[in-house]
Protein backbone atom coordinates (compact mmCIF):
# COMPACT_ATOMS: atom_id res chain seq x y z
CA UNK A 1 0.00 0.00 0.00
CA UNK A 2 1.36 3.43 -0.95
CA UNK A 3 1.17 6.27 1.60
CA UNK A 4 -0.07 9.67 0.46
CA UNK A 5 2.72 12.07 -0.50
CA UNK A 6 1.89 14.61 2.22
CA UNK A 7 2.04 11.99 4.96
CA UNK A 8 5.33 10.66 3.56
CA UNK A 9 6.89 14.15 3.72
CA UNK A 10 5.64 14.68 7.26
CA UNK A 11 7.26 11.44 8.40
CA UNK A 12 10.55 12.16 6.61
CA UNK A 13 10.88 15.77 7.70
CA UNK A 14 9.59 15.42 11.23
CA UNK A 15 8.90 18.52 13.28
CA UNK A 16 12.33 20.06 12.63
CA UNK A 17 15.01 20.84 15.21
CA UNK A 18 13.82 21.18 18.78
CA UNK A 19 13.81 24.69 20.19
CA UNK A 20 15.78 25.18 23.38
CA UNK A 21 14.11 26.69 26.44
CA UNK A 22 14.97 28.45 29.66
CA UNK A 23 12.51 27.43 32.40
CA UNK A 24 11.62 28.26 35.99
CA UNK A 25 9.45 26.25 38.39
CA UNK A 26 7.63 27.50 41.47
CA UNK A 27 8.56 24.85 44.07
CA UNK A 28 7.06 26.89 46.91
CA UNK A 29 3.57 26.51 48.35
CA UNK A 30 2.49 30.03 47.33
CA UNK A 31 1.82 31.70 43.98
CA UNK A 32 4.31 34.31 42.78
CA UNK A 33 5.08 36.34 39.64
CA UNK A 34 7.84 34.79 37.50
CA UNK A 35 9.84 35.76 34.42
CA UNK A 36 11.95 33.60 32.11
CA UNK A 37 14.16 35.26 29.50
CA UNK A 38 16.59 34.00 26.88
CA UNK A 39 19.43 36.47 26.27
CA UNK A 40 18.70 38.25 23.01
CA UNK A 41 15.36 36.49 22.71
CA UNK A 42 11.99 35.98 24.30
CA UNK A 43 10.92 37.14 27.77
CA UNK A 44 7.75 35.62 29.20
CA UNK A 45 6.05 36.44 32.49
CA UNK A 46 3.24 34.85 34.45
CA UNK A 47 1.91 34.36 37.95
CA UNK A 48 2.60 30.71 38.70
CA UNK A 49 0.73 28.60 41.23
CA UNK A 50 2.65 26.20 43.47
CA UNK A 51 4.27 23.60 41.23
CA UNK A 52 3.80 25.66 38.05
CA UNK A 53 6.49 25.99 35.36
CA UNK A 54 7.19 28.82 32.92
CA UNK A 55 9.51 28.54 29.89
CA UNK A 56 10.91 31.06 27.41
CA UNK A 57 11.72 29.62 23.98
CA UNK A 58 15.01 30.34 22.30
CA UNK A 59 18.60 29.26 21.92
CA UNK A 60 21.06 30.53 24.49
CA UNK A 61 21.58 31.20 28.14
CA UNK A 62 19.05 33.20 30.11
CA UNK A 63 17.75 34.55 33.38
CA UNK A 64 14.86 33.41 35.53
CA UNK A 65 13.31 35.79 38.06
CA UNK A 66 10.62 35.88 40.73
CA UNK A 67 8.71 38.77 42.29
CA UNK A 68 6.03 38.90 44.98
CA UNK A 69 3.59 40.32 42.39
CA UNK A 70 3.58 41.80 38.88
CA UNK A 71 3.94 45.42 40.03
CA UNK A 72 7.03 44.70 42.14
CA UNK A 73 10.45 45.84 40.89
CA UNK A 74 12.63 44.06 43.49
CA UNK A 75 12.88 40.30 43.33
CA UNK A 76 15.33 37.45 42.85
CA UNK A 77 17.10 36.39 39.66
CA UNK A 78 19.34 33.50 38.62
CA UNK A 79 21.42 32.87 35.51
CA UNK A 80 20.42 29.72 33.67
CA UNK A 81 22.46 27.68 31.17
CA UNK A 82 21.21 27.12 27.64
CA UNK A 83 18.25 24.75 27.69
CA UNK A 84 18.40 24.87 31.50
CA UNK A 85 16.02 25.49 34.34
CA UNK A 86 15.90 26.35 38.03
CA UNK A 87 13.30 26.00 40.76
CA UNK A 88 12.41 28.50 43.45
CA UNK A 89 12.52 26.77 46.84
CA UNK A 90 11.89 29.77 49.11
CA UNK A 91 11.13 33.42 48.34
CA UNK A 92 12.89 36.14 50.35
CA UNK A 93 12.99 39.81 49.41
CA UNK A 94 16.10 41.67 48.21
CA UNK A 95 17.57 38.83 46.13
CA UNK A 96 17.94 36.39 49.02
CA UNK A 97 15.76 33.63 47.55
CA UNK A 98 16.66 29.98 47.82
CA UNK A 99 16.95 28.25 44.45
CA UNK A 100 17.40 24.55 43.73
CA UNK A 101 20.69 25.35 41.95
CA UNK A 102 22.17 26.55 45.25
CA UNK A 103 22.58 22.92 46.35
CA UNK A 104 24.07 21.65 43.08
Amino acid sequence: MRMPTILTWAICLGAGPAMAEVCVTNATESPAFFAAEVHGGARVTQTLPAGGTLCAPGDGTGVVSVFEHAEETEGCSRLVAENGSDSLIRYASFDRCEWASHSQ
